[in-house]
């Protein structure tokens, strides 16, 4: 995978590997994003951005199946989590609660960092054009129809907005968003409440990497 040749020099690290691994597929929407980010970001040889998105050809896509995916990447490259940056990215979407609460809690004692959207990724990208209503009670009580009534939203602000032209002035203000959408997260739940997302940290972690610009 890109950067892992420049990783070690004989037995001595030359790079920190911020893994993110991704729910979607690298035909879809977090992998577009996150190339996006890396292709933004400085020039840092002190950290390598590697993304890892599901296989097409397996499609599983679920958040057990993201984690099985970064332990297999975390043990056939070496990371160490006191010294590497492990992300997982997925959806609340439909999965069970239980599932959920599995993958988190394995994560934690991994320390895997979590960047979760509820109910989907595209609630982060829509932050990017408008603040979001806190309000449960206007979306509909579906998950599956509250994902769908939210990529309905982002797909109608891009035909009205275009493409993030200002990207780095849009994600600041996605970051700001999302701050304000967590507070009505509960102390030590892991993922977040309906709707919020958490996606936000990722890109915090890669301002305190100086890998890309905090204003």
């Amino acid at each position: 995978m890109k950067g892992l040749s420049r990783r070690r020099s004989g037995s001595v690290r030359d790079a920190r590997i911020i893994a993110i691994a991704l729910e979607g597929e690298q035909t879809g929407e977090e992998f577009r994003y996150f190339s996006c980010i890396r292709e933004r970001s400085s020039n840092n040889r002190r950290f390598i951005i590697e993304l890892l998105p599901t296989p097409s050809d397996t499609h599983q896509s679920s958040p057990d199946a993201v984690i099985r995916r970064l332990d297999a990447y975390a043990t056939a490259t070496a990371l160490e989590p006191e010294i590497d940056i492990l992300w997982l990215v997925f959806d609340v979407d439909t999965w069970p609660a239980a599932m959920l609460g599995d993958v988190a809690q394995s994560a934690a004692q991994k320390r895997y960092r979590l960047g979760v959207s509820n109910p989907c990724f595209e609630l982060w990208l829509l932050l990017h054009f408008d603040a979001v209503d806190l309000e449960p009670s206007r979306w509909p009580e579906n998950p599956r129809k509250r994902s769908h009534e939210t990529k309905q939203r982002l797909s109608r602000h891009r035909q009205e907005h275009g493409p993030l032209d200002t990207f780095p002035t849009a994600w600041h203000q996605a970051m700001l968003r999302a701050e304000q959408l967590a507070h009505a997260t509960p102390r030590g739940q892991r993922w977040p409440s309906f709707p919020g997302t958490h996606v936000h940290l990722i890109l915090r972690n890669l301002q305190t990497a100086r890998l890309l610009p905090t204003e």
